[in-house]
């Protein structure tokens, strides 16, 4: 194919992928404005925050001896009140003491004492051995220890004074180790996790923001505040004085200067809250992506196209695009909220610009793009994806957290390994553009927008290429997954592999190009394969060889050895039981389905190795997965016909057409899911059609369709047979009858017949059909003697209801006149209403040929029998009642749920590797430092460093200062470190304090500096990191050491804390506690995790309809579904106190861990409970899904953007969020933890509220109770109560609504209705055959007049019924009163209104007004005693798909209350009854729709109701399967069973009906009852063959009689008949039949039948049908669908 095809069939796909989203306003708002709307909650933060100019801050030099003062007095002063208190020393409270080691070495002690001169107000104490003095400083709580490296040194040397004596030389090495506690003594607000961090570069607990907005001169700087630099400057400057015997430049210590800036309080809040508001505002986009995509498959759109040439790269490609161009939409509409100025003209990201952020989102939208269509590769279900996108979104985002919280622990490569993850890499991004926000002006070309000396940050730059690389992996795997699911491996899916050769093999053909045997076959009735021998001179359009499907390698194939051929230019019907394999053929054909083996060819393309050019030849019309609902009509067969080639002007042409021919036009413009059924299953066949297609293929999708509605599909197929090959799946014998040139009948996999209609009736026609209507004063018996006098041996065919049949044998055909005669006479003696008389029909041939393995062939009275047994026992010993029935009912609804989780095994897995993950994210710092963790020793020596970028100055031009300048550079170049030099135009002014670009960046860009000048050298640092004032002094001591002492002088300064004494400093501190990671990670997780139950089947509401009706109460329902998730979360929960109790072991806290366990318990039941309650709302599951989702995650983000580190921040107006309520309340434990536990350590409770007056945290002057008013849970834990219980009370009100209640009132109808009747009335009575006739009004009175007792004699009552949607009126009126054991089959056109009234005595839907009862019952007031009393089988009803039919059935018989003895053959009886034993023990996802409905009819008879209501079937079932429904329906009438069915054909009504109401524009025209719409007279129906004889050979004497030869078989029967009957009026006249009225009193039965049958061959008859006493008034116009389709 050339490129321009392939942009065609990409802008094809996406014109139909961006019409279906734009034909979804709502959902296309969302898709556009979540992440927009999610974001504007940053603008909130902008807003409320009090934004104030800050100027340039230069600080002045630090007073190291003040500050050495000032730390001496405050610890002075603590031990004074630690005297007064009897307090001893502690950790807080040393002893002013330095020790140092090792005492023998006098070099040392000569460093220490004059140390002592600068270290005022302190004891030396010394010690022989460094171990000693660390004992010694631990346990005394000494202030702090030196210990000295002796290696380089000897023990005694000379000194004059203060200098080493002239004559003495030492090695120009130094090393030593200054000792603190790993707590530190000064604080600031909390001594919670303030340490040295040796561990951290960067302070955890402090962002960039906190750390450069603190305006103090040393900048919390420790080392400065902790004596650490007064130490270290004593003893190396007093070394250095020593060796060089020389004064040495005086160093002063200085923070950078912070340039003016913007000094925004929230930025530490907008630091967690712009990723996390980027990251879950996209992930709803993609859900709804995920979604669409799966879909598409899941309804095997996709195959379709790709079959039809449009492959998976360019559907990926599509799809790609489709959701790229939205999210960029978002991305812009994000950009310019971020970029607009909310308070005092400051925006979001100010020093930003607006394209960096579009790059980045942009970027980030690409890849995201690709993950998402990665994970929908992987699957086939749109609910399964849907849960797995959702938490894949929140476990990609985790691992940011953990970075986060542990930048030095995580390695490198475990960083780059979440960098696969998009989310996560957009997390990190945005730090870094956060962090690079606090600095003002800074330019694009500075590093990328990352801290240069961190080097674990995600830069810009960077980002952007592993999005793209991410992208490409992503995108190569996703198209690998798709390629590989539907096979599409360059143009064909498998290497065929030739069937091998077994006994059920052809091997002979005498056409060489036909697959079906042409050889000798067995004929008779024992012949189990008939085929009628093929002519040569017609061509094959498709042809099948040896075709085996099995889609387990357990379950019985579907197609076994299927060889078959079809002829060009005809209309061919496949017939079969279902569940046969008509179905999968048909796919295999279409290419949806590959087969196991076998070969297809269509139009002399194989299917598999040519798929394309084979598809391209079909039209299919299979079911509605080739629909997109949210199309247009007009747009979905404008698609169609483009994928077949045809051009938009030719589409157009085809739209008219077809959509005139099946009468759609008034609905073109109207979208699919609008359309009802009928218009969908004709839009169906619309999409077959156009285009041109040669073959159709043709499903059957027309079962449920009316008479008028199958005619316009008749006419449309015999008007385009002539140029097409159609073949049709039907299971209606009527239809083959009117369709078929060719018929097949296959059964079990394999073909069985196959041949013209004339072939398979001459093979299996044998005798007449004779059909009796029965009175209710039949007599059987004299029938039977009447009949056995002339015709001996009579077999009776069927006896079902109201109908018998016998079959009369050909060769007594002289003996039926006599007959005949008989019976017209004896018929009111008889009590016979009505007989009919025709030739073998296709029923018998199928009834021969195709039923199942192992059915009941003729009537199924042996199993009914066994049946009625197993009912006979349940009704003497009785079904459960009282407690036992309740027990049995729950113990059925918990073995439901169990069943449900069995299946779902693979996500519950799935489910226990996330939380695994979130309690491994949750717990990281316990992993990654261990349980007691303790400080590293650190070591300030350059090669500890990473990144090294410095700057340096000369003061003055002397040697000195330049040679210290060369020296600085020297150091900084050996260790990788980069210097800038500074040039002043006035050297006495520091560069650093001027106005210039260097002050804007220096902050952002270096760890410090360093001003030389002769005799002082100003040491800059840099606040941000930890540890650069003391590398910063130490790198300048070794610069003066080269320069004074030794060009290879070193000198190494180490910080060795000592193991922790308190427990403050028990668990490692992070940027986030551990309160709000459990916060974050269970909150997430947890939320998503009870969400199943919304997008389970068993809350489907024809399922949940069909428990109701079992009698089960509500309140029964609802506890056992809470108990069961009652238990899934009371064991999460505690494995989640048990992780829990891990990691604070040995401080156990037993109030903490119940609190944990109440709080993670409400919280699971908060999300389960909003998660039923919008299962039950009428809205799409996956759509429930994302709303739940909104809820939750907008909690968690709410409390994560506006919640910190301090309890201070919480937010009682946000608490109506259950999750942020959830969040709030774990983090309150925690830190209620912590600080409980902290106060019980005596030292910290004295220093707390002795030392700092209870001005810090934690405060123990307060308590810190879970009870408590101030910080307590108390008035939480009732908010979350209240999220359970207010989602349970509305859920039990929708529930008891939609199940228990029927609202309606009886009141008049309006002034509109009446009016609209008497409209409808006027129009008909322009038709004098066709009024509302007197049974109606009859009807009425007889309702108004019964009482209370009166009524409990009926199955049911309607009174006055009427139903409207908004201002439509679909049902105006109605009044039906139906006897016990009576049968009544609603009929009327579809639209009528049959399904809305079945629904309103089943409670499925509410009336507007009028009143019903049933069994006596109101179904207003008594709902829950209707219940039991009703049985339903719906039309569309879904069943629960993780279900086996077994499972389903015995747990609904449970719920009836049968035991199980009796449950198990009963449901047993009915599956081998109705005809799907071979799928009962199968999931039901995997059964045909005939097996699904006759599953529905038996559940519906599971209760022994009193009344059935059936509205689907017996359409789509096969006839055998049609007689078995009718034969049981008939047994249930004998038990007492009342029946309504909506769906039954004219004929069956005769069968089983006493009553059938016609249905039309919303009322009741006629009660059509057995004794009223019969009239006297015959009606001879006669149905011509496909084509016409060429031979004709009638009698010369009847041609001369009519004076011309007729010109069609129609011609010729009417001269026929006019000269035969000339009292005969032509009622019906279609292409294959004619159907004549004739009076009574003109002729006889008997004399019709034999004129009939000698001129049958030459008028060209296939088949007649004589019929005494027909239907008339108003049910013959409905029959015979003339007057209502005028009136339409």
């Amino acid at each position: 194919m050339s490129i321009r095809h392939y942009i065609d069939k990409f802008l094809l796909l996406s014109w139909r992928l961006h019409r279906t989203q734009w034909n979804r306003p709502l959902e296309l708002a969302w898709l556009i404005f979540a992440p927009f709307a999610l974001c504007c909650i940053g603008v909130g933060l902008r807003l409320r925050s009090d934004v104030s100019e800050r100027f340039n801050s230069f600080y002045d030099p630090i007073d190291l001896s003040q500050s050495w003062d000032d730390l001496m007095e405050t610890l002075a002063m603590r031990q004074k009140i630690a005297q007064e208190h009897n307090v001893s020393s502690n950790v807080f409270i040393p002893q002013l003491v330095l020790a140092w080691a090792p005492n023998d070495y006098n070099i040392f002690g000569k460093i220490m004492d004059i140390s002592l001169n600068k270290l005022k107000s302190i004891e030396l104490r010394n010690y022989s051995d460094c171990s000693d003095m660390k004992i010694a400083v631990q346990d005394e709580y000494l202030f702090a220890g030196v210990c000295f490296d002796h290696s380089q040194f000897e023990k005694q040397y000379v000194f004059a004074g203060d200098f080493l004596g002239p004559d003495e030389l030492v090695l120009p090495h130094i090393n030593y180790s200054i000792i603190y506690p790993s707590e530190l003594r000064i604080f600031k607000n909390t001594f919670i996790g303030d340490n040295w961090k040796t561990i951290h570069y960067d302070d955890p607990k402090l962002t960039i923001a906190r750390r450069l907005n603190d305006d103090s001169i040393d900048g919390h700087c420790s080392y400065i505040r902790e004596g650490f630099l007064n130490i270290q400057i004593a003893i190396t400057e007093t070394y250095l004085v020593m060796v060089s015997r020389t004064a040495l430049p005086k160093i002063v210590l200085r923070r950078f200067p912070v340039n003016g800036r913007i000094a925004d309080p929230q930025m530490n809040l907008t630091n967690q809250a712009i990723p996390i508001l980027l990251v879950f505002g996209f992930m709803f986009p993609a859900q709804i992506l995920v979604c669409q995509v799966v879909q598409e498959k899941q309804r095997q759109m996709r195959l379709f196209l790709i079959n039809m040439n449009i492959g998976n790269i360019i559907h990926f490609i599509s799809w790609y695009c489709k959701g790229l161009v939205y999210m960029l939409m978002t991305s812009i509409l994000i950009m310019s909220v971020v970029k607009i100025p909310w308070n005092n003209t400051e925006t979001i990201f100010k020093q930003t610009p607006w394209y960096i952020i579009l790059l980045v989102l942009f970027s980030y939208n690409v890849a995201a793009t690709s993950f998402c269509l990665l994970i929908a590769s992987f699957f086939k279900n749109s609910s399964l994806a849907l849960r797995i996108v959702t938490l894949l979104w929140i476990i990609t985002y985790l691992p940011y957290f953990v970075i986060y919280n542990n930048r030095e622990k995580i390695d490198a490569i475990v960083t780059y390994l979440s960098c696969a993850f998009p989310n996560t890499v957009l997390a990190l991004i945005c730090q870094s553009l956060i962090e690079r926000e606090t600095f003002y002006d800074k330019q694009w070309s500075d590093q990328g927008y990352a801290l240069s000396y961190v080097g674990e940050r995600i830069r810009v730059y960077q980002g952007i290429y592993i999005f793209l690389i991410t992208t490409v992996i992503y995108a190569a795997i996703s198209i690998y997954m798709d390629v590989w699911h539907t096979g599409e491996t360059g143009g064909r899916r498998r290497k065929h592999t030739a069937a091998p050769t077994h006994s059920g093999d052809f091997t002979y053909q005498d056409r060489d190009d036909s697959f079906l045997p042409q050889g000798p076959q067995p004929v008779g009735v024992k012949a189990t394969k008939i085929y009628e021998v093929e002519p040569s001179h017609r061509r094959f359009k498709i042809k099948i060889k040896k075709l085996c499907k099995r889609y387990t390698s357990t379950s019985r194939g579907a197609l076994n050895s299927f060889t078959w051929n079809v002829y060009e230019n005809e209309v061919t019907v496949l017939m079969g039981h279902n569940g046969c394999g008509k179905t999968t053929l048909l796919k295999i054909l279409a290419g949806l389905i590959e087969p196991t083996r076998g070969v297809v060819m269509i139009s002399d393309y194989n299917i598999q190795t040519e798929r394309h050019d084979a598809s391209m030849q079909l039209g299919l019309a299979l079911n509605e997965d080739l629909l997109s609902p949210d199309l247009t009509v007009n747009d979905q067969i404008r698609f169609i016909c483009m994928v077949k080639g045809i051009s938009w002007r030719d589409s157009n042409e085809e739209i008219d057409l077809y959509t005139q021919l099946l009468q759609l036009t008034n609905v073109r413009h109207t979208k699919i899911k609008n359309l009802t059924s009928k218009e969908r299953s004709l839009l169906i066949i619309c999409c077959a059609f156009a285009g041109g297609s040669p073959i159709i293929l043709i499903d059957d999708i027309h079962s449920d369709l009316d008479l008028v509605t199958q005619t316009l599909v008749c006419n449309l197929i015999n008007e385009e047979k002539f140029k097409r090959t159609i073949l049709l799946v039907s299971n209606s014998t009527a239809l083959a009858s009117h369709l078929a040139d060719r018929l097949a009948i296959m059964s079990n996999g394999e073909l069985k017949c196959t041949g013209s209609k004339p072939f398979l009736r001459n093979m299996y026609g044998h005798g007449f059909r004779l059909t009796f209507i029965k009175g209710k004063a039949f007599d059987l018996g004299e029938l039977q003697n009447l009949l056995s006098k002339y015709l001996p041996n009579l077999t009776v065919e069927s006896d079902i209801g109201n109908k018998i049949t016998y079959v009369l044998e050909t060769k007594y055909e002289d003996r039926f006149p006599n007959l005949f005669d008989d019976l017209e006479e004896e018929m009111l003696n008889l009590d016979i209403i009505s007989f009919r008389i025709r030739d073998t029909s296709l029923d018998e041939i199928f009834f021969r040929f195709g039923s199942e393995d192992g059915d009941v062939s003729g009537e199924p009275a042996v199993l009914i029998e066994d049946l009625k047994l197993v009912f006979e026992d349940s009704d003497n010993f009785g079904r459960a009642k009282g407690n036992k029935l309740i027990r049995m009912r729950m113990q059925a609804l918990f073995k439901m749920r169990l069943i449900l989780y069995k299946r779902h095994i693979a996500i519950k897995i799935m489910h226990g590797l996330v939380i695994l993950i979130a309690s491994l994210c949750t717990f990281a710092p316990l992993l990654l430092f261990g349980k007691n963790y303790q400080l590293m020793p650190i070591s300030f020596n350059l090669t500890q460093i990473r990144y090294i970028d410095a700057f340096v100055e000369t003061m003055s031009g002397s040697l000195d200062v330049v040679e210290m300048q060369e020296c600085f550079i020297e150091l900084l170049f050996w260790y990788d470190g980069h210097v800038k030099i500074l040039k002043t135009a006035d050297i006495s002014d520091f560069y650093l304090l001027l106005q210039t670009d260097f002050l804007r960046s220096v902050n952002y860009h270096y760890i410090f500096g360093a001003s030389f000048d002769t005799d002082k050298i100003t040491v800059w640092y840099n606040n941000i990191p930890l540890h650069a004032a003391p590398y910063g002094v130490n790198l300048v001591h070794n610069v003066i050491a080269r320069r004074f002492f030794n060009e290879e002088a070193s000198i190494d300064v180490t910080l060795q804390p000592l193991p922790f004494r308190a427990d403050v400093n028990a668990l490692p501190q992070m940027s986030l506690s551990l309160g709000m990671m459990m916060v974050i990670n269970f909150s997430f997780i947890f939320s998503n995790v009870w969400m199943d139950i919304i997008i389970s089947h068993i809350m489907d509401h024809h399922f949940r309809k069909q428990q109701a009706l079992t009698g089960m109460s509500l309140s029964i329902y609802c506890f056992c579904m809470c108990v069961f998730d009652f238990i899934r979360v009371i064991i999460l929960t505690l494995l989640i106190v048990m992780v829990v109790s891990i990691y604070l072991n040995p401080r156990h806290d037993v109030q903490l861990y119940i609190w944990i366990f109440l709080a993670n318990s409400f919280n699971g039941f908060s999300v389960i409970t909003l998660s039923y309650l919008f299962a039950v709302l009428p809205i799409d599951p996956n759509n429930a899904f994302i709303a739940v989702s909104i809820v939750n995650v907008l909690g968690i983000i709410m409390f994560i953007i506006t919640v910190g580190d301090n309890l201070a921040d919480i937010n009682g107006f946000l608490k109506p969020l259950p999750q942020y309520t959830f969040a709030e309340v774990m983090f309150k434990l925690v830190r209620l933890y912590e600080f409980s536990g902290l106060c019980k350590n005596p030292t910290i409770s004295f220093l707390s509220a002795m030392i700092e007056n209870c001005n810090i945290l934690p405060n123990c002057c307060s308590s810190y109770s879970y009870w408590s008013n101030e910080y307590g849970i108390v008035v939480d834990s009732i908010m979350m109560l209240l999220a359970v219980f207010v989602p349970v009370g509305i859920l039990l009100l929708v529930e008891y609504y939609s199940l228990m209640k029927c609202k309606c009132k009886r009141i008049p109808l309006q002034k509109k209705q009446k009016a609209k009747l008497q409209s409808q009335q006027s129009q008909l009575d322009r038709h004098p055959d066709y009024f509302v006739d007197e049974s109606v009004l009859a009807e009425r009175n007889l309702i108004e007049k019964l009482d209370d007792k009166e009524r409990s004699k009926y199955a049911a009552v309607c009174e006055g019924i009427g139903k409207s949607i908004g201002k439509k009126m679909i049902i105006i009126r109605f009044d039906l009163s139906i006897a016990h054991a009576e049968c009544v089959g609603l009929m009327g056109y579809n639209n009528s209104g049959k399904t809305t009234i079945v629904k309103m005595i089943v409670g499925d839907s509410q009336p507007s007004y009028g009143r019903m009862w049933i069994g006596g019952y109101s179904t207003q007031n008594k709902r829950s005693k209707c219940n039991p009393l009703l049985g339903y089988c719906s039309q569309k009803g879904t069943l629960p798909k993780d279900f086996t039919p077994c499972e389903l059935l015995i747990l609904q018989s449970k719920l009836h209350g049968l035991p199980k003895k009796f449950a198990i053959p009963i449901c047993d009886g009915l599956s081998h009854l109705l005809g799907f034993q071979s799928c009962y023990r199968q999931l039901i996802n995997i059964c045909t729709t005939g097996q699904i409905r006759r599953i529905g009819f038996a559940l519906a008879l599971l209760g022994d109701p009193m009344l059935i209501c059936v509205d689907g079937p017996p359409g789509g079932i096969d006839p055998n399967g049609k007689r078995t429904l009718f034969s049981l329906t008939a047994y249930m009438q004998n038990r007492g069973c009342s029946f309504l069915y909506s769906n039954l054909s004219a004929l069956d009504c005769e069968r089983l009906c006493e009553r059938s109401p016609i249905l039309y524009n919303g009322q009741v025209w006629t009660m059509g009852a057995q004794t009223e719409r019969y009239r006297r007279g015959y009606e001879l129906e006669v149905r011509f063959k496909r084509k016409a004889n060429a031979d004709i050979s009638t009698a010369r004497s009847t041609w001369d009689r009519i004076n011309k030869f007729p010109v069609s078989p129609h011609n010729k029967l009417i001269l026929f008949v006019q000269m035969k009957f000339p009292e005969a009026i032509l009622q019906l006249q279609q292409d294959y039949c004619m159907i004549y009225y004739i009076p009574r009193n003109s002729i006889s039965f008997a004399e019709i039948f034999q004129i009939i049958r000698k001129d049958a061959f030459e008028l060209n008859i296939e088949d007649f049908f004589i019929t005494r006493n027909i239907v008339g008034g108003m049910q013959a116009q409905l029959f015979d669908n003339t007057i209502l389709k005028d009136l339409r």
